[in-house]
């Protein structure tokens, strides 16, 4: 194969890369790009007179895009990563429901029913550690030698049990 047609060849796969990468829109309905763009080789092996993309081996593409593109083959692989995903996330957004929709709305309740139960089992937690704080601060107050300090840290405790209670906290007292 003449080496100006693969020189026009690489370049017009990296051009392609990118437009795939910046409107991923156009590209979603080409399924044979799809199953392309999941490996090194098959992008290679890869042929589209019309985008005048010529297939070759995968050690002919690499060393071609590393003497064409000032990033060379890794810039291109990361762009073919990169449109593999910008048309994964097109696909995903067609899949979603409208938002305000009745199924858009069952989904983010969905969402927020799991937040909330990791949110109690994480207060759950908290409670327990804040028992064993007040248990080891009772033992550490009572184990003073010194009246005063005794009395300045049991204060000290009551201001706490205070606010806890303050934010209905009462079972933690």
């Amino acid at each position: 194969m003449p080496n100006n047609l693969r020189v026009v060849s690489t370049q017009a796969l990296n051009d392609i890369l990118r437009d795939i990468i910046n409107n991923p829109e156009t590209w979603i309905e080409n399924k044979e790009l799809m199953t392309v763009l999941k490996s090194q080789s098959k992008l290679a092996k890869w042929e589209n007179v019309e985008l005048k993309i010529i297939g070759c081996s995968l050690n002919t593409l690499k060393s071609c895009a590393n003497k064409l593109l000032s990033d060379g083959f890794d810039g291109m692989d990361l762009r073919r990563n990169n449109a593999l995903l910008a048309i994964e996330r097109e696909v995903t957004k067609k899949l979603l429901p409208k938002p305000g929709s009745r199924g858009a709305l069952e989904a983010k309740v969905k969402i927020q029913v799991t937040q909330i139960k990791a949110l109690k089992a994480r207060n759950m937690l908290l409670c327990y550690h804040i028992i064993e704080l007040q248990s080891l601060t009772e033992d550490a107050i009572s184990s003073c030698s010194s009246k005063e300090v005794i009395i300045r840290n049991q204060r000290k405790l009551s201001v706490i049990h205070s606010k806890l209670s303050a934010y209905s906290e009462n079972d933690l007292i």
